[in-house]
């Protein structure tokens, strides 16, 4: 009963102290980018005891198969699991994964025994991602346009690209959209995305949001209705992380955009390596637009082997914006504007 786990991350061997756990991941106060980075956290029974426990732990909670809920919190620094119920975790061998964006483990899998009625200390080794992003000395003038539009704090774009503090694979997943914006979509004859994107106003490791102009939707519905299938409509997003859109909208504007104000709705980009768009509708005819971009490995809509792609993503960690440059080298639309190297 009162089981728990506290993981204490270590880099060089010395403590690696987390200062905050919030819905957008971990942020690390000593770190100059205190972005928050997004985690993943498993933990499988690997005895036939933990096994049975759990799945009893699972009846009386009347959880669905495959569901299984803990308590995670951040106590002194480390990452403590605990059983939302006393006995919710219980003792025995399980195998214990933590993959967490630009931290990479040393150890992707650890065996641990949870003793009874006790905490079990974990020491978790990880390493800084030391890869950097190289800018090209000349940007697309679209793409320049743009970046010098938008601000982080009190930086443009092109002035936050160049500053050393900033974490490489945000910055590699701001190159990676604007490159996916200006070569789409991919007949010459249409005017690109970013000629509708207004300014991007956030950037994290996986996603850009911006604000974009009412055309920016209507050609995403246009290029929905092609037969030759461009862009998919998804409807209302089901991921719950596009829905922080509206909160990060609402902060960045300093005004109400919520679910009274706004609709979702998602387009998805045909093929590998395609771009999703979510856009954050206004309900008022005077309303302004928002949307959260980011890339995907397949099209979950297009085909079973993208489907697949798609739902091991989402499971297994953070889309990893650095490799995904390698990829879109092969993206023979896009590659021409990635204006970027990875060293």
């Amino acid at each position: 009963m009162n089981e728990s786990i506290r993981i204490e991350l270590r880099v060089n061997g010395e403590a690696y102290p987390i200062g905050q756990f919030g819905p957008d991941g971990l942020v690390f106060p000593q770190e100059p980018d205190t972005a928050p980075r997004r985690f993943v956290l498993g933990l499988v029974p690997r005895s036939p005891v933990a096994v049975y426990r759990m799945q009893r732990v699972r009846q009386i909670a009347s959880w669905q198969y495959g569901e299984y809920h803990f308590n995670v919190d951040v106590i002194a620094g480390a990452l403590v699991i605990t059983g939302v119920r006393p006995d919710g975790l219980p003792g025995g061998d399980y195998d214990l994964t933590l993959a967490i964006e630009d931290l990479p483990a040393l150890k992707q899998r650890i065996h641990v025994s949870v003793p009874e009625d006790g905490q079990l200390t974990v020491p978790f080794h990880v390493h800084p991602d030391q890869r950097r992003v190289i800018v090209a000395a000349t940007m697309d003038p679209a793409i320049a346009q743009l970046l010098t539009n938008s601000r982080l704090g009190t930086q443009d774009l092109v002035t936050w690209l160049a500053d050393a503090r900033w974490r490489a694979s945000r910055k590699a997943c701001l190159l990676n959209l604007t490159a996916k914006l200006r070569s789409l979509p991919h007949d010459q004859s249409l005017k690109p995305l970013i000629n509708e994107v207004v300014n991007i106003f956030a950037v994290g490791a996986e996603r850009v949001y911006a604000r974009v102009t009412p055309g920016f939707h209507e050609d995403l519905q246009a290029l929905a209705r092609d037969a030759r299938h461009p862009f998919y409509y998804e409807g209302p997003p089901t991921a719950p992380i596009h829905r922080r859109l509206l909160d990060a909208a609402q902060d960045a504007m300093q005004m109400p955009v919520t679910s009274l104000t706004h609709s979702l709705e998602s387009y998805r980009q045909e093929g590998r390596t395609c771009m999703q768009a979510v856009i954050a509708v206004p309900k008022a005819a005077d309303g302004a637009y928002y949307a959260d971009l980011d890339i995907d490995l397949g099209n979950p809509l297009q085909d079973v082997a993208g489907f697949v792609t798609h739902i091991i993503e989402l499971g297994g960690g953070p889309t990893d914006h650095l490799d995904l440059r390698a990829l879109l080298d092969k993206d023979k639309h896009a590659q021409p504007f990635l204006g970027y190297a990875v060293v």
